[in-house]
């Protein structure tokens, strides 16, 4: 038993009771977060535009700031790219992460110091609760190496701050003064060196290559990430002499990972089957805009990071409601809001979650609106519109209608189920699928992203329907009870059954 997993066994509870301090009264840490905020930002740009000095209750700010998206701060956004200073926050800003937008224009969300120690807090409760739970055997993983498969964390330069993705950010940021960092920075791998070899193939020979012979006991990663990474690592094994048919037989003591980006529940099984055995997990729920929940128990479920963010939650049942931590009911599903570090305020994510308990709060994600997100790609409907848009222009082709659904199985990719108008058909499906798929890329960048320099996503296929498919479909839905007026087929969903519904209309399947 090494020197760190000594430490963590015998002060795992102490650790606990002082990093967990802030959710013994977690409606207070939110008031005191809350007004630490608005103190720090009455003088910027927003703050005096939005009366922040005014502002003494939580109502006043509810009054005066309504609940925005991301399009209302790109004004502000573009100041802050202009150079001026004290825009949304006087915090500093290091960074910028990019995440997906509409049409092509991704999202740049300022990156606070404050944010990168709010991450590595929120990781080091999630561990410390872990090893609390049975100190000898939770901790085993301290004696070996971890790895993070991160994002690549620099894209490109807006001005002087560098740009890039969350996970590669926050995982390649050398701040911070944490004790614990110093036990820990020698056994953490993050391979983001190995983004310079463009192959991909070689890139995983590479990967396994560098940690084959090493006593890996714990992966951090978005979970499809990590089973592409097992796969590619098990196909490889042979050529460094150890073959294997299981990742069990090239790391015997992983027992343990730290998932994000989308939820593991959906991986479970094919991580149990690559692995060859079930490990425990717990789950970081986060975005580029902030950390939001961690679990911190056996059971699924997030306690909000309180100290992170001041939380506001629009009850799903009625919009215009706008509640704050002591008035959320269990098993009611609310829309999430964040005011945070970042200078984003009443900043609704557009994330759907249910409280399963109110005294400690604790919620599980229900679903993001209005967006398919297989492997942290987020594609919404402004994407999907694009990408049809531009492509029947270019083949100068008229739909009927169509559904555009994310797969999981076999593997991850986008299934494009169209129906021609009569005449006005594609001379060649597939140039036209090779366009849609082109033209996704361009609309989404994290799609791209995990297309083509990951390839996690696999390629799209399309589906071309018999005339008439869709109202079929629709009057089969309403023969069986449903209501004309709400029945509905959606432009974009990753429900399977949506698939079911139309396999007895193919009259052609193109693939890639």
């Amino acid at each position: 038993m090494g020197l760190t997993r000594i430490l963590a066994t015998r002060l795992s509870k102490f650790i606990k009771r002082y990093i967990t301090r802030p959710f013994k009264d977690p409606v207070k840490t939110q008031e005191d977060f809350f007004w630490q905020l608005i103190r720090r930002n009455q003088k910027t740009i927003f703050g005096k535009r939005h009366n922040f000095s005014q502002i003494h209750s939580i109502k006043q700010f509810q009054k005066s700031c309504p609940i925005s998206k991301y399009e209302d701060y790109e004004p502000y956004i573009k100041q802050i790219r202009a150079g001026n200073p004290h825009v949304l926050t006087t915090a500093n800003q290091t960074y910028w992460g990019q995440t997906p937008g509409t049409s092509g224009m991704p999202k740049l969300i300022p990156i606070v110091n404050h944010m990168f120690k709010s991450v590595n807090l929120s990781i080091l409760r999630m561990i410390i609760s872990y090893i609390v739970e049975d100190p000898r055997n939770n901790s085993r993983f301290l004696d070996g190496k971890s790895c993070f498969l991160a994002a690549y964390p620099l894209l490109r330069y807006e001005g002087k701050l560098p740009v890039g993705y969350g996970t590669g950010l926050f995982s390649y940021h050398r701040g911070g003064t944490q004790i614990w960092k110093i036990f820990t920075k020698s056994r953490i791998y993050i391979p983001i060196h190995l983004y310079k070899i463009k192959d991909i193939e070689k890139r995983y020979y590479q990967l396994t290559k560098e940690v084959i012979h090493k006593d890996f006991r714990q992966f951090t990663g978005v979970p499809s990430v990590v089973t592409n990474t097992f796969e590619k690592i098990i196909e490889n094994s042979s050529k460094f002499g150890v073959p294997a048919h299981k990742i069990r037989d090239i790391f015997p003591d992983y027992h343990f990972s730290i998932f994000g980006g989308i939820p593991p529940k959906f991986y479970e099984k094919k991580l149990e089957t690559l692995i060859g055995s079930r490990i425990d997990y717990r789950e970081h729920y986060s975005a580029t805009e902030g950390v939001l929940g961690i679990q911190m128990q056996e059971t699924p479920g997030f306690t909000p990071m309180v100290d992170a963010n001041f939380f506001e939650f629009i009850p799903v049942k009625n919009p215009d409601e706008r509640c704050i931590l002591n008035e959320v009911k269990k098993n009611e599903e609310y829309y999430l809001c964040i005011t945070s570090y970042n200078g984003f305020y009443a900043y609704n994510l557009d994330d759907v979650i249910k409280f399963t308990s109110e005294d400690p709060p604790i919620f599980v994600f229900v679903s993001r609106k209005g967006v398919v997100n297989l492997v942290d790609e987020k594609v919404s409907h402004d994407d999907i519109l694009y990408t049809i848009d531009h492509t029947n222009q270019q083949f100068n082709t008229v739909l009927t209608d169509f559904s555009v659904v994310g797969l999981r199985n076999p593997d991850l990719h986008y299934l494009f189920i169209l129906e021609f108008a009569p005449n006005f058909q594609p001379t060649s499906y597939s140039d036209y699928l090779g366009a849609l798929d082109s033209f996704l890329q361009e609309a989404n960048e994290v799609y791209r992203y995990f297309r083509k320099d990951i390839g996690i996503l696999k390629s799209p296929v399309l589906w071309i329907l018999e005339t008439g498919s869709f109202n079929e479909v629709l009057n089969e839905r309403i023969r069986q009870g449903a209501p004309r007026e709400q029945t509905k087929i959606p432009h974009l969903t990753d429900d399977p059954k949506i698939r079911n519904e139309f396999e007895n209309t193919v009259k052609s399947e193109i693939k890639m």
